[in-house]
């Protein structure tokens, strides 16, 4: 994840104000907490779908959240069944809005009350869980008010979430501050280049707050690394940290794809699927991959997909 990216998740959300207002607002975090989200080991997580949805019905899942791989896996599982039924309420937008213009533009028809109703009250999409949420307390600032309910901020970010539960807690505090104080820093100097660095520049506050923080817990911060390297603007990569079952599960997206790529048509002419494609490269590399069943090989690509987008 980029540094900015991480600094737009610290900030709070209003649709009322403008992101300036928002990233003004930016201050350093005082701690974090170990394992998922707020709490630790077993939790429940439901799906819980529209009535009308009858392909799948409501259930909740015990998932042990401080087992990583555990974790992923059955939040995978339900985020398949969400993406499934948002295709579904998607469509029903778009039957629902056909509707609608219908009864506008041809209001002598008769149109059942049941579809009519469903089309004024469109149930709204899921959102999927994240696999490695955590949470961070913010510092109190000096130079701006700081609303209560804005006390917390939310991570979904591999890399950091391995860091931090790998590194003592003070330690990833501070190395965390170090990394977006040196974004704002670079900040700074560019806007002075362009003669535009006062009160009224984004940054003129977050740096004032990242600074001072540094100095009230008595830390220098030249004395601290960063998450990053020289100007790069990204985390650095935890690869390392991935398990054998992890990694395998990249390889087997990773490969898939390559095939899909390369054969894009199947024997039969038709268009090869992940489905078919993840049979393939899994049956033709017995020795690479670990025993699992043939029904398994969808889920364990989707793992695979989740594992990249969160290292990158």
């Amino acid at each position: 994840m980029k540094v900015l990216d991480i600094i737009k998740t610290l900030v709070r959300k209003d649709e009322n104000r403008s992101r300036e207002y928002h990233l003004s607002e930016l201050v350093p975090i005082d701690l974090v907490f170990r394992g998922y989200g707020f709490w630790g080991g077993k939790h429940p997580f439901k799906f819980y779908p529209h009535p009308d949805y009858k392909k799948k019905k409501p259930y909740e899942k015990i998932i042990e959240t401080d087992d990583n791989d555990k974790r992923c896996k059955g939040l995978s599982s339900i985020n398949e069944d969400i993406d499934k039924y948002n295709e579904w309420i998607s469509e029903k937008n778009r039957l629902s809005t056909e509707l609608l213009l219908k009864t506008v533009q041809h209001p002598t028809i008769a149109i059942d009350k049941k579809d009519l109703n469903l089309a004024i009250n469109t149930p709204s999409i899921l959102r999927k869980f994240p696999y490695w949420r955590f949470v961070m307390v913010k510092a109190s600032p000096k130079y701006r008010k700081l609303d209560k309910t804005n006390s917390h901020a939310e991570i979904d970010d591999k890399q950091l979430y391995l860091l931090k539960e790998k590194i003592p807690v003070g330690e990833f505090v501070k190395r965390f501050n170090k990394t977006i104080f040196d974004c704002l820093l670079k900040e700074r100097q560019e806007a002075e280049k362009l003669d535009i660095w006062d009160g009224e520049h984004t940054w003129w506050y977050p740096l004032r707050e990242f600074a001072n923080w540094f100095s009230k817990n008595g830390i220098d911060s030249s004395s601290v690394d960063s998450f990053i390297n020289g100007n790069k603007e990204k985390i650095l990569p935890s690869v390392s940290i991935l398990t054998q079952k992890q990694m395998s599960y990249i390889k087997l997206y990773k490969m898939t794809n390559q095939h899909i790529s390369a054969y894009p048509i199947t024997a039969g002419e038709e268009k090869m699927s992940v489905r078919k494609a993840v049979k393939i490269i899994y049956n033709s590399h017995p020795d690479e991959f670990p025993d699992w069943a043939e029904g398994s090989l969808n889920k364990c690509y989707h793992l695979g997909l989740d594992l990249t987008i969160n290292s990158d």
